[in-house]
């Protein structure tokens, strides 16, 4: 995935990494002012041939530094990459590029010692920083499958279709943090009801003014109530009208 343009007041970038049966959808909005990250938190491995595992319980957005990261594909390449920017974590901020494109790195090194194909180790991350005049920045690694991402690409861009969300129409032009972050936590949610490899509870990230943290679980989990129950009640109206217009 290209790196979001720097020039954009609001960038909604959206990724998802597909891996035969699991699959991880990563979302970052990016304003002048803040950048929200939000992710599900469902990983699925395989136990036996043809059969997988899914564990509800993979931290997917992490805080390095001054620095927010997301993270989509295989475990292993997660916590290695981790662990490397665990070492040297002024690097993310200086290098920020240079830190995502270990990911790749890591991906390729697991592949030659597993002797496989390193398409076969899917990884895909996000990286938001603030820059030396307090610009916030988002960038990402472009080691993502292009069949899921066509696939929360179309819920981000979307006009109308039916059952999908127009997270850009929704955002407007300059949305609050609080929007942005209901905008990330709705595009998560409604990627679950169409692929069951993501799932899970939902994880927000924020970085602003205040510095890179992760929203508590709670919180969240009380956002994502609200919005389920609005959605539901903007389902009913609209279903309501159908049938009041229907000739």
């Amino acid at each position: 995935m290209p790196c979001p343009a720097d020039s954009q007041v609001v960038t909604a970038a959206a990724t998802g990494v597909l891996a035969a049966k699991s699959m991880t959808t990563l979302v970052a909005i990016r304003e002048e002012r803040f950048v929200v990250l939000a992710s599900d938190s469902r990983s699925s491995i395989p136990t036996t041939p043809g059969v997988w595992s899914s564990n509800d319980g993979r931290k997917k957005l992490h805080v390095v530094g001054d620095c927010l990261l997301g993270f989509a594909g295989g475990d292993e390449v997660c916590d290695r990459w981790l662990d490397v920017l665990a070492a040297s974590p002024q690097r993310l901020q200086e290098h920020p590029h240079a830190a995502l494109a270990e990911v790749a790195n890591i991906r390729e090194h697991l592949a030659r010692a597993r002797s496989c194909p390193p398409e076969h180790l899917v990884a895909n991350a996000f990286a938001a920083w603030s820059d030396s005049d307090g610009i916030f920045r988002l960038a990402a690694c472009d080691a993502t499958d292009r069949v899921a991402t066509g696939l929360v690409n179309r819920i981000v861009d979307s006009p109308a279709e039916p059952g999908i969300f127009p997270l850009r129409l929704w955002l407007g032009e300059r949305p609050s943090v609080d929007r942005a972050i209901a905008a990330a936590v709705l595009l998560v949610l409604e990627t679950a009801t169409l692929d069951r490899g993501v799932g899970g509870p939902v994880q927000v990230g924020v970085l602003d003014h205040r510095g890179a943290r992760l929203l508590p679980s709670e919180q969240v989990a009380t956002m994502v109530e609200q919005l389920s129950q609005a959605l539901a009640g903007v389902e009913a109206a609209i279903e309501l009208i159908a049938h009041a217009t229907e000739v």
